[in-house]
């Protein structure tokens, strides 16, 4: 296949090296944004699913619906619902670490 990197260039927009040279200059920027959108998503997704398994757990530890059945499983939600909290714990000191990172200047990514 023949490429025309004139028509390809032009096609997209980026022949003119002064766009070249803008892009290039705003690369360097971008990077530690998307390494912070990154881990922004990570969170939210992390919590996400945190704040369903704690509220369940809760729900089960409050016994909203009737017992759980088996003694055992009292213990078992109870251990469940620590465990939450202690992953949102180390959730919160990642992105609280790495909000105090990017304001000090250093990339996330």
């Amino acid at each position: 296949m023949i490429h025309d990197t004139n028509v390809s260039q032009s096609a997209s927009g980026i022949g003119d090296s002064g766009q070249l040279d803008l892009f290039a200059g705003l690369a360097p920027m971008a990077a530690p944004a998307q390494g912070d959108l990154r881990l922004s998503r990570i969170g939210h997704d992390l919590r996400t699913a945190l704040n369903a398994i704690m509220g369940f757990s809760e729900v089960m530890t409050h016994k909203l619906h009737g017992p759980l059945g088996h003694p055992k499983y009292d213990e078992y939600v109870c251990h469940v619902r620590a465990s939450g909290q202690a992953l949102l714990a180390v959730s919160d000191e990642v992105l609280a670490l790495a909000s105090h990172n990017r304001r000090l200047g250093f990339s996330a990514g």
